[in-house]
């Protein structure tokens, strides 16, 4: 049995931003994580560039989703 993960408070806002992209499958931690990496609070972000950031971490995700999922559990999500 895996371990339940708690969800970030970013997480449904993301999974919501990445839906109306027709990309459910993308997971949102792996997006945030990438997020992290680029900024030390995602609070400051204005909502275009909140979703403006998602747009980047898909291709991101997309060109190696191993070692996006490593990066989410760095960040223990």
């Amino acid at each position: 049995m895996k371990p339940l993960r708690h969800k970030s408070p970013y997480y449904d806002r993301i999974a919501e931003i990445l839906e109306k992209m027709g990309r459910s499958d993308v997971d949102p931690r792996h997006v945030e994580a990438g997020m992290r990496l680029q900024f030390s609070t995602l609070d400051h972000l204005s909502p275009g560039q909140f979703r403006s950031e998602i747009r980047l971490q898909v291709q991101v995700v997309d060109a190696d989703p191993e070692l996006a999922e490593k990066l989410a559990k760095s960040y223990a999500l």
